[in-house]
């Protein structure tokens, strides 16, 4: 996800120790093909994404200072790109 903003407002750099720090809804783009993305975490550490006709949803991991999502249908496991 390249861009966007959200509800909740984290500087970049931000070591990610508590996931109240990331929970809320977030809006960004997909790159390619440059189509809204729309996510939400919740504070049990899960999230929904839905981007064109598709939806997701999955869970956030906290480890050293950094939060990583895993989503079903499997369509990505990746870092989140929190810092």
């Amino acid at each position: 996800m390249a861009g966007g903003g959200s509800t909740t407002s984290v500087p970049a750099g931000t070591p990610i120790t508590n996931i109240s720090l990331i929970a809320g809804d977030w809006t960004g783009t997909i790159t390619p093909p440059y189509e809204p993305v729309y996510l939400k975490i919740t504070p049990d550490r899960k999230l929904v994404a839905a981007w064109g006709p598709n939806y997701a949803w999955g869970t956030v991991t906290l480890q050293n200072g950094q939060a990583t999502f895993e989503m079903h249908p499997p369509c990505w496991r990746a870092p989140s790109g929190f810092t």
